[in-house]
């Protein structure tokens, strides 16, 4: 990432303005203990228990569903004063587009809203077309994680998904994680036809975002694991380690990370996975969060662009592809719902990805 776009506590202030959803201390709960099992050490006789913050300490799932009915109770009953539920689908739909733009970039409702000339633009955007983006990027994010191994070797030289000690190699980690995204994005013509600098700006500030948030699909609330597809040198990389795999498939939760990863780097691990827990319970299908790592893409407060109009475009025009993709699931007052709770979670991850992207990322050409 841009060295320059690693922002103090100060300057996230500035840029993202006061934050919404959950509070800082959601990542900051009370410690408590992990006992690793044999298969995933590299030596099993030298295991100890690690003290780390615990994504148990989150509040329990009956507690969560409490706090998630008592929190869309309220945001319906201040929206619904906006969205008449007795008016035809296409005029709620009007005011829904508005509101769900304000809500996602600001967290509030604004006074200022979309000239109908700008709005008209994006008339053809309905469920079906959102339905049929989510399928395709679903299909390019799969053959990213086909082609793109984390154990690899190339001109330029190797990568691996563990040292030699059995420690995560987390930087190569991340990087392979960047390289996949960035071959979607090679594949998306919406990206391809931005001027070559812009393209580089936007990848610089977004794409470790956008492939965290692309991976959100991979992780289960329910068992607390992210279970990705491997290719078949990461296959054969994991059995050296005795690691189990099943279908192809390799499941991992936060116990299995923080014993591998450098001890400096524990703290972020545990953000990480408290994120992926509480984003989680924001209600988000799949089929949306594949139009959602596009608008991270477009987002272009710190980029000095060339065509700053044209980026805006872009990504309005996949913002409302994800509005259509939630009004399908969750309905128009839904999916404005989720609209103000992402603004708050999408600054949070973006803090998290600076803190990680100065210790690890590049982006090359």
């Amino acid at each position: 990432m841009k060295p320059g776009l690693v922002l103090s506590d100060e300057q996230c202030q500035k840029r993202f303005g006061p934050r919404k959803g959950v509070k800082d201390d959601r990542f900051a709960e009370p410690a408590s203990r992990f006992r690793f099992s044999n298969n995933n050490a590299n030596n099993p006789d030298e295991l100890a228990e690690e003290t780390v913050d615990d994504p148990d300490g989150l509040a329990s799932q009956e507690q969560r569903e409490t706090i998630r009915l008592e929190r869309e109770v309220q945001d319906a009953s201040e929206y619904s004063v906006l969205i008449d539920c007795d008016k035809s689908y296409k005029e709620q739909n009007k005011i829904g587009r508005q509101l769900f733009v304000s809500l996602f970039d600001t967290g509030s409702v604004s006074s200022e809203t979309i000239p109908p000339l700008e709005m008209a633009k994006y008339d053809a955007i309905d469920d079906t077309v959102a339905m049929m983006a989510s399928v395709g990027i679903e299909r390019q994010l799969n053959n990213a994680r086909k082609f793109v191994s984390f154990n690899q070797r190339s001109d330029v030289g190797e990568r691996s998904l563990f040292l030699p000690g059995g420690q995560i190699n987390t930087p190569d980690v991340m990087q392979t994680l960047v390289d996949q995204m960035v071959l979607v994005l090679r594949h998306n013509t919406d990206f391809t036809g931005l001027p070559v600098k812009d393209q580089a700006e936007l990848l610089e500030s977004n794409v470790m975002v956008a492939a965290i948030v692309a991976s959100f699909e991979l992780y289960s609330p329910q068992t607390r694991l992210v279970t990705w597809r491997l290719t078949e040198s990461d296959f054969r990389c994991i059995r050296t380690l005795g690691i189990e795999a099943s279908d192809g498939r390799a499941s991992f939760g936060l116990s299995d990370v923080v014993v591998r990863v450098e001890s400096d780097i524990k703290d972020d691990m545990v953000k990480m996975f408290k994120f992926l827990d509480y984003f989680s319970h924001l209600g988000i299908p799949a089929s949306a969060m594949h139009l959602l790592a596009l608008v991270v893409v477009f987002t272009h407060d710190c980029c000095d662009l060339e065509s700053t109009v044209k980026v805006e475009e872009r990504r309005r025009h996949h913002l409302f592809l994800l509005y259509e993709s939630l009004c399908h699931s969750e309905g128009v007052l839904g999916a404005c719902n989720i609209a103000a709770r992402l603004h708050g979670a999408i600054n949070d991850l973006n803090r998290i990805c600076q803190l990680l992207g100065q210790k690890f990322v590049s982006v090359h050409d």
